[in-house]
């Protein structure tokens, strides 16, 4: 296999100044051959690998704020919890966009599978879909088959390296009994939404904006 480099210096027999310019012609065009090589462009792939990586160490471990949203679902807002106004589509749309303005380094919002084709044309093109998935679920009559699953559309989050572990777009969680209020999360919910935009509790922030029982901020707490 050839070295990286050619050697630096030559022979002394060899340091005639017409030879000497042949020889500097000749250790370009090694150099040359070599990073032709396959060897050369594995040289070439590594560096290239590194600068990408440093970037990327640069860019992860700045403090980044995220939001997660879990407001009444659209047509649920005045039976569930008293509040007409989230039964209407524009207060969902004017919250999205307050949503991203204020939290551009990345957001969740969780949604209803039914409001969902209404739900996600408000939302930014760069949005991602991810499933809560209930093994167990509330099975209402004469609806079959049933609602077994929650959307949570999230944008932006830190970008991980090929070292982290690769989080899954979805859960398999049942749902919570008895906790006081209709829709609060299971807590492996709440840390997977954590994971899906990658946050740091010793770097980041990450708000509640509908704390309900307060489960969500317990579960970013209680492991800072």
């Amino acid at each position: 296999m050839l070295p990286l480099r050619p050697p630096e210096k030559f022979p002394k027999n060899l340091q005639n100044p017409k030879i000497g310019t042949r020889l500097k012609r000749s250790r370009l065009h090694y150099t040359k051959s070599v990073l032709r090589s396959a060897h050369g462009k594995l040289f070439l792939s590594r560096r290239l690998d590194l600068l990408r990586d440093r970037h990327h160490h640069q860019h992860s471990w700045r403090k980044m704020n995220f939001a997660y949203a879990d407001p009444p679902y659209l047509g649920q807002g005045k039976k569930l919890y008293g509040y007409a106004m989230w039964d209407d589509l524009n207060t969902h749309g004017e919250f999205i966009k307050r949503l991203h303005a204020h939290f551009p380094d990345g957001w969740a919002l969780s949604a209803s599978s039914p409001s969902l084709p209404k739900i996600l044309p408000l939302c930014p093109p760069d949005v991602r879909i991810g499933a809560w998935v209930k093994p167990f679920a509330v099975f209402k009559p004469n609806v079959n088959p049933a609602y077994a699953w929650e959307p949570v559309i999230f944008r932006g989050g830190r970008k991980r390296d090929r070292k982290q572990p690769t989080v899954r777009d979805w859960c398999s969680q049942v749902i919570t009994l008895k906790k006081g209020l209709t829709g609060a999360k299971p807590e492996q919910v709440c840390e997977w939404i954590i994971q899906l935009l990658g946050a740091r509790r010793d770097e980041d922030t990450f708000k509640d904006i509908f704390p309900g029982t307060g489960v969500f901020g317990r579960v970013w707490g209680n492991s800072k």
